[in-house]
């Protein structure tokens, strides 16, 4: 085996993953988006009635999130569906306080109104400016960008200078 050969296969190509996650992760996160908003967009209104309103936390010690253990119930053509969702995604809260003060807005026995999605009337969520799945991708997608590529690009840049000496 030549030289070059050898420095070619004691290079390393994890860092290239890295490379790739980014902009894969904001592609993923503008077809959740256009997705996201073909529904938004078919979503009809109607009303219901806000049947269970509370707080469950999962994990321990820092890790610690709380969630909303929201139900209400609606009507579309006759069917009485129940309904979980404030948006499109699923949010989680770092204390309780915070958790409780968005099911403030929610307190069982209340009408509310909701958007349900017509050709899938089980979908149904209270308000369309939460933040979708979509947002949320298109987001950690830029986190990582700047966190991932600077550490992927110094490795490369490390094992390139080390190799040639």
């Amino acid at each position: 085996m030549t030289a070059t050969k050898e420095q070619g296969a004691n290079k390393p190509r994890w860092p290239y993953i890295l490379l790739v996650i980014p902009p894969l992760l904001f592609i993923l996160g503008i077809y959740l988006n256009y997705s996201e908003g073909q529904v938004l967009d078919r979503m009809l209104e109607s009303s219901g009635t806000v049947k269970k309103s509370e707080v469950y936390s999962m994990g321990h010690g820092e890790s610690t999130t709380y969630h909303l253990d929201l139900e209400y119930e609606y009507t579309v053509e006759g069917r009485t569906l129940i309904g979980r969702k404030i948006g499109l995604a699923n949010i989680m809260y770092d204390t309780k306080q915070e958790a409780l003060d968005v099911l403030a807005q929610y307190p069982v026995g209340q009408d509310i109104n909701l958007f349900y999605d017509p050709q899938e009337p089980e979908l149904a969520i209270l308000t369309r400016e939460e933040p979708g799945n979509g947002w949320m991708t298109i987001t950690l997608a830029g986190i990582l960008l700047f966190i991932l590529w600077p550490v992927a690009f110094l490795f490369l840049w490390y094992s390139r200078k080390h190799r040639s000496s």
